[in-house]
């Protein structure tokens, strides 16, 4: 988010002001002088003013002495932050020998022995090294090239100055300087090598947990391709693998499962919340009324976010491995040269939907008339007796080509969850990079509307390319369509998500 120009952040500003501080009636002065009771009127007027004061302070960002250099930005604030704990540590202000540690300090040298300020700065600066690791990992696909210092650089200026940390902050030049020291360090001594770099990269984490998943990658698959016969074991046996791959990334910090409060969950284990969610009947421990709200708080933040975060670390990593680190378009086709079975890539969806088949979670998720897990779970027979017909390895049963064919063939309201209308399959747009040396000129990409016309941002916030809004353009094609840029003939491509 930080690399998305800052008139973009002032267009999701606006619209979220509009939705959150004025209400429906307020779209008119009509509509104010309509209220009757004094006290909601004068809180209405009160209200309106704020919003038109605030968007008053966006339409003069430009203005370096205008009172929006005072907002804080993230970025900004992780900077200063990052300074004061230095300094609390070192019980120095030399602006010099900050920069000195900025550009020396590796914090995968350090140990967990560390003092508790110590720690604290070492994990700051970890976090802004995430940030700048994905810019220089970013650029170095786009320029296909090993930058030299001085381009590095030259690039890493010009993503601050995109930011929101470039408008807002009072001491910009100052923090400029202390990110650009640390992202040419980071590249140059810290993280020299290349293929390290991107490996981090791939994991989405801060360096030093990203570091954790890569030592402990090589069981975590090896437990993964266990689950190649995933659909003909038993449900004990399903749920037993699906709980040893948690329990195994949950080793990594950033993924460690809380122990449920006893206050709140009684005397139960992770596991037991597990097995109740995944398949209640057999379940020896179900939770009382009073608490199954907090065991489904549980599951959501346990499961349905830290665990499928790192499912997808994962998954990442593999990609990266199966294709030597090139930048690869996503599909289901080339899912099996990651050498992951078939149920790593809907164990998310088992985990969303609670159960222990892969396609009733299909069928919960895209059938509008099944809508208990017991009902999709027999349903789900219906494919396995199909597939079985026409395929003999298990693993290919859970192939998500096959079943996303049956379901459609199968179940017609399918087709509701599709947009009317549906964005077009080609759309032609400018380029505003120059992808001659890409690696790859296909690059997965979001629309960001501006106006009458969209910009095509990469993941890590690069605008790629820009057209006008096509006609009949609906704005939650993002939530339901893949879209792909295709450099070399110049036009985004659209496809439904599975």
């Amino acid at each position: 988010m930080y690399f998305v120009q800052p008139l973009i952040y002032c267009a999701y500003i606006s619209h979220i002001l509009i939705c959150i501080l004025l209400p429906a009636t307020w779209v008119s002065t009509e509509s104010i002088e309509q209220i009757k009771d004094n006290k909601d009127k004068y809180n209405a007027n009160k209200t309106r003013g704020k919003y038109n004061f605030l968007i008053e302070k966006l339409t003069v960002q430009n203005n370096d002495n205008s009172e929006i250099s005072n907002s804080p930005s993230p970025l900004a604030q992780l900077l200063l932050h990052l300074e004061q704990q230095w300094q609390s540590i070192s019980l120095s202000s030399s602006q010099d020998t900050f920069l000195a540690w900025l550009e020396q300090t590796a914090p995968l040298s350090y140990n967990n022995k560390l003092s508790e300020a110590e720690s604290s700065a070492i994990e700051t600066l970890d976090s802004l090294d995430s940030i700048l690791l994905s810019a220089i990992v970013e650029i170095e696909h786009l320029t296909a090239k090993d930058l030299s210092p001085n381009e590095l650089e030259e690039q890493l200026q010009k993503i601050w100055r995109r930011s929101f940390a470039y408008y807002a902050s009072s001491e910009q030049e100052r923090l400029e300087n202390l990110f650009i020291k640390r992202g040419r360090a980071l590249k140059t001594e810290i993280y020299s090598n290349s293929s390290q770099r991107r490996r981090l990269y791939r994991t989405s984490l801060p360096p030093r947990a990203g570091n954790e998943l890569l030592t402990i990658y090589p069981r975590l698959k090896e437990q993964l391709q266990k689950g190649e016969n995933y659909i003909i074991c038993t449900y004990d046996q399903r749920f037993n693998y699906i709980q040893t791959v948690i329990g195994d990334l949950g080793e990594i910090s950033k993924f460690k499962l809380k122990t449920p409060s006893k206050k709140t969950s009684g005397d139960t284990t992770w596991n037991e919340i597990l097995r109740w969610w995944l398949d209640p009947t057999k379940a020896i421990k179900k939770p009382k009324p009073t608490q199954i709200s907090n065991w489904h708080s549980y599951i959501s933040q346990n499961f349905g976010y830290r665990f499928n975060w790192g499912l997808g670390s994962v998954i990442a990593l593999a990609i990266d491995e199966a294709f030597g680190g090139e930048l690869v378009e996503s599909s289901l086709e080339n899912w099996s040269q990651t050498g992951l079975p078939w149920i790593v890539f809907w164990m998310k969806e088992l985990i969303v939907w609670g159960t222990l088949d892969p396609v009733a979670s299909y069928l919960l998720a895209k059938v509008e008339d099944v809508t208990t897990r017991k009902q999709a779970e027999e349903l789900a027979q219906t494919y396995y007796q199909y597939i079985s017909e026409r395929e003999s390895e298990p693993n290919e049963y859970l192939n998500a080509v096959n079943i996303k064919n049956w379901v459609e063939q199968s179940f017609s309201s399918v087709e509701r969850h599709l947009p009317t209308p549906k964005p077009a399959n080609q759309i032609n747009v400018n380029l505003l990079k120059d992808f001659s040396k890409a690696p790859s000129k296909n690059w997965r990409v979001v629309p960001v509307e501006i106006g009458d016309d969209i910009q095509w941002f990469d993941l890590a916030g690069f605008p790629l390319a820009i057209c006008q809004k096509p006609e009949k353009w609906q704005s939650n094609f993002l939530n339901t369509y893949d879209f792909m840029l295709d450099a070399e003939n110049r036009f985004v491509s659209s496809k439904i998500y599975v």
